[in-house]
């Protein structure tokens, strides 16, 4: 369930994140969506807190800019990714990812499982940079897709971005905070 509400917060999140890019300093609707985005960081960071006491997990969170971030890696990837993967079962956060991704022009494929995902990869044309995939879905998961390597068709391997709510216990991975 925690799982569930964390996709729905990261689409609220990113869609306000979005807006409030566009609108200019002195919109009246600017103060109202960075109050909206404000309380979806909140509320983010208290499902982080109880998926954590739920877990008896040791949380130490760090703050960064994430538009900072989301920079740096804008410029290092457009560098090498032409074509993005997107394996989500989570509608609007799949529709999130291809939204930014689109704007950013990168071509995308969105699938809603891993199986279409190794479907899409084999039957695709051309080269797949990129698989950025949820790593808990119903039937094949994210990490079973890359280890399958169902991205490499004869025309090259492709990185892989994984995002999950329960990460760090799905890889076996250090814990991470957000």
């Amino acid at each position: 369930m925690a799982h569930d509400f964390n996709n729905l917060l990261t689409v609220s999140n990113g869609y306000s994140y979005l807006l409030l890019d566009r609108l200019p300093a002195g919109d009246v609707a600017r103060e109202l969506v960075q109050e909206i985005t404000a309380a979806g960081t909140r509320a983010t960071a208290l499902t982080q807190h109880l998926l954590a006491f739920s877990r008896k997990q040791i949380v130490a969170p760090r703050v960064f800019d994430l538009r900072a971030v989301v920079a740096d890696t804008e410029r290092l990837l457009r560098r090498v990714i032409g074509t993005v993967l997107i394996a989500e079962d989570e509608e609007g956060v799949r529709e999130l990812a291809r939204h930014v991704l689109q704007a950013c022009m990168y071509t995308v494929l969105e699938v809603p499982n891993g199986a279409e995902a190794v479907r899409i990869a084999s039957a695709h044309g051309e080269r797949i940079d990129l698989l950025l995939t949820d790593v808990v879905m119903p039937g094949m998961g994210g990490r079973e897709v890359a280890e399958r390597g169902a991205m490499a068709t004869g025309r090259g391997g492709c990185g892989h971005i994984f995002s999950s709510v329960t990460l760090s216990d799905t890889l076996g991975a250090a814990r991470l905070a957000l």
